[in-house]
């Protein structure tokens, strides 16, 4: 009779599914950049988001489960440098607290800067009490850049950096990026403590970013010289125009704000980020205007967003979405993935849902605020 193999219960927990650890490490990355993108997008809302977060966790807990081999997976995967490879490979590094591997993926970010938002987000996705001692030694080194990674995970996360490291890097004069992330941790957190020099940076620093930062922070501590320079900063600079109106345009003074959707409106070459202004206000009384430009196939989808952000009416649900004509090329990037709206219909659901809504106040997705 042949002998039978037995195994111990610890030599059985730690044989590993070859095929089902790598499929781990594989969606956690595409899960990872999927959801970055969701996280952005204005269609999005937070029950859209709540399944991909549970998602994405259950394949960080399988890839951990994984040990050595998950490791030499996501390594082998960063050789194709994408953003969703760069994150799980940190994230398990840092996880196992391997310094071997915690050095390797600093050194890949400090070599490639544009590896630097999946590296703070694995960390991020961290207990901030597991990530606090690297963040620590991080944020005592020299390099600026290093100093800059550690300010951004503790603003992911919401935790308070030191006073004197935050002032210390809002006053480094050599080192732009530096300054422009330790404005925007600033803001995150609400360190009021640093308000003098968040203001002076958003008055007279001489790099674009950092005065936006700044201007943004100075926003969300509600000082009321903070939307104007906020939205004067975004309207400055294509990549934070949006994030700059939605943000002032919520912050500052109703009668100022909307003084400012008119002017913005008032000129083609803003249109589209007026109409972004009119769903950050949230007021009802712009919806029949909003209805209107639902014919023009340049500001339609953009429209159709504003009108949900008011309204709350989820276009895909209530079947208000037709299919997209195919001239569309010449759409923002930002404005593809918006859901078209069925003009006809969205004018045919919004007059009996509109005697319901007091015009005196803003609304955000249906509700007065």
């Amino acid at each position: 009779m042949p002998a039978v193999a037995h195994f111990m219960a610890a030599e059985l927990s730690a044989l590993v599914n070859r095929v089902t650890v790598e499929a781990h490490v594989d969606e956690a990355a595409f899960l990872w950049e999927h959801r970055e993108r969701a996280a952005t997008a204005p269609h999005y809302r937070l029950h859209h988001l709540r399944p991909l977060d549970e998602r994405l966790v259950a394949h960080l807990d399988g890839a951990r489960l994984g040990g050595a081999f998950a490791s030499r997976v996501a390594a082998a995967a960063l050789e194709g440098g994408e953003a969703g490879a760069v994150f799980v490979a940190t994230h398990l590094a840092f996880a196992e607290s391997d310094p071997a591997r915690m050095r390797q993926m600093l050194g890949l970010v400090l070599a490639e800067p544009a590896h630097a938002a999946p590296f703070v987000a694995a960390l991020a996705w961290l207990p901030a009490a597991h990530v606090a001692p690297p963040l620590e030694r991080l944020g005592g080194t020299s390099p600026a850049d290093a100093r800059g990674l550690a300010l951004a995970v503790q603003g992911a996360q919401r935790t308070a950096p030191r006073a004197d490291t935050l002032a210390a890097a809002l006053a480094h004069p050599d080192a732009p990026h530096l300054r422009s992330t330790a404005l925007r941790v600033a803001g995150q957190v609400g360190a009021t403590e640093v308000h003098a020099a968040v203001a002076r940076a958003a008055h007279d620093d001489p790099v674009p970013a950092c005065r936006f930062w700044a201007a943004w922070a100075l926003t969300l501590f509600g000082d009321p010289l903070g939307p104007p320079r906020l939205l004067s900063a975004g309207l400055g600079d294509p990549a934070f125009a949006r994030t700059g109106v939605e943000v002032a345009l919520r912050c500052g003074a109703p009668d100022w704000a909307h003084d400012q959707v008119r002017r913005l409106i008032a000129d083609p070459a803003t249109r589209r980020l007026g109409i972004v202004g009119i769903g950050a206000c949230g007021d009802p009384v712009a919806i029949p205007w909003l209805l209107a430009q639902l014919d023009d196939p340049l500001l339609a989808p953009v429209a159709g967003e504003a009108f949900a952000t008011i309204t709350g009416a989820d276009l895909e649900h209530l079947d208000l979405r037709a299919d997209a004509p195919e001239a569309t090329d010449d759409l923002p990037p930002e404005d593809n993935d918006l859901p078209w709206p069925d003009a006809k219909a969205v004018r045919t659901w919004w007059p009996a849902r509109a005697l319901r809504v007091n015009p005196r106040l803003r609304h955000l997705c249906g509700r007065p605020l």
